[in-house]
């Protein structure tokens, strides 16, 4: 982000408006882009509507971006996303960007109503998820679709299926964005699995209806049942934890299925299948991560998984219901010639699609987009 424009041109401007600073997705992406060259030559502020856990705030503030927040609560309330409309507008108003990003609900609806009031900037909204959490936040989106000129999305998938659900007219750009890479991805032989621990499977994601940690929980049931020795770990924190807990407590599950909390290096414990039975997903960055360390996947087929999903040779789940689950990691515990199989192809996807010289590439394209605006 510190290189240097040439003798006369000036620095390209980016503001960047999000919900605040949690601890992983859509706030965790914002870093990778500033790490990797995304804005490289551009100054960029980041301005969210409440400071959050501030997660990553220091560090996205060594590479360079001024950050700060319209209020300093942790939760949002309805009149604090109201009055971030004028907030934007007048950082708008100061800054004089030349592209303004908006990402997370929130932020990219008050942030569109905020830019009718200033109709020559460019406006691109970051999209990380095929479907929103509230009927509202759908409807308000489709209202204000018409105010975006870039859709940006963490994967094609997710830029293809929120142009055709949540907006009235196409954006004159659709860029695909991931937000993740790996350093020195290369084919390698997957970690040899120590027979002596149970099967071990794990899920890393906020604890929320859309995820579906539920149905996991009452696989394991199932598993256990058929005296399969299993093991889950749920990874995350988020409103549906204790729900979760206490649903594992009632089946008796404590030994078997652990919540280890939030841990930002939770792939590096020794596993073998990485599970997903979300509702709906964007890129789904925690399937990545998993892959990158030889973890197969089952999952259901949603959002970014299926990009990726057929040369990984996952494991798809067409309901995403227990006794699917619970079917399909017997299926795997039966072979483990397959097993070995999907592991290496988890491997060899992320070496090919999402090593750091690959998405660095992307990256620098959307750069020389952004320099091509401030010389308009």
């Amino acid at each position: 982000m510190r290189d240097k424009p040439g003798m006369g041109q000036r620095r390209p401007r980016v503001l960047y408006l999000i919900n605040g600073f949690k601890r992983g997705g859509a706030e965790k992406g914002v870093l990778h882009l500033l790490q990797h060259g995304a804005f490289a030559g551009c100054d960029v502020r980041l301005l969210s509507i409440i400071a959050d856990e501030q997660g990553y705030v220091e560090e996205l503030r060594s590479h360079g971006a001024t950050v700060a927040h319209l209020f300093s609560s942790k939760s949002m309330s309805i009149w604090q996303w109201i009055l971030a409309i004028p907030g934007f507008w007048w950082a708008m108003v100061r800054m004089k960007p030349d592209l303004v990003i908006l990402s997370l609900p929130q932020a990219n609806i008050a942030g569109r109503i905020a830019t009718l009031f200033c109709p020559r900037l460019t406006i691109a909204s970051f999209e990380h998820n095929t479907h929103l959490a509230k009927r509202i936040y759908e409807s308000l989106f489709r209202w204000t679709s018409r105010r975006v000129d870039w859709l940006l999305a963490d994967c094609e998938a997710t830029a293809q299926a929120v142009g055709s659900r949540l907006y009235a007219r196409q954006p004159e750009r659709m860029i695909a964005l991931p937000l993740t890479s790996f350093e020195g991805a290369a084919i390698r032989t997957p970690p040899t699995r120590d027979e002596a621990r149970p099967f071990t499977i794990v899920s890393a994601a906020r604890f929320t209806s859309v995820k579906n940690q539920a149905a996991m929980i009452e696989a394991v049931r199932i598993l256990r049942e058929q005296d399969r020795a299993v093991q889950l770990h749920l990874y995350g924190e988020g409103p549906l934890l204790d729900r979760c807990k206490q649903l594992a407590s009632h089946h008796g599950l404590n030994d078997r299925v652990l919540f280890p909390g939030f841990n930002a290096r939770w792939m590096k414990a020794p596993a073998d299948i990485f599970l997903v039975t979300s509702e709906h997903e964007g890129l789904c960055i925690a399937a990545l991560e998993a892959m990158s360390e030889g973890m197969a996947v089952v999952a259901t087929r949603v959002g970014g998984l299926k990009d990726y999903g057929i040369p990984a040779k996952m494991r798809f789940l067409d309901r995403g219901d227990p006794t699917e689950i619970a079917d399909a990691i017997v299926a795997l515990m039966d072979n483990p010639s397959h097993l070995a199989t999907m592991r290496q192809a988890s491997l060899a996807t992320i070496q090919h699609f999402f090593s750091a010289s690959n998405v660095e590439q992307r990256y620098a394209a959307f750069a020389r987009d952004i320099a091509s605006l401030a010389r308009r």
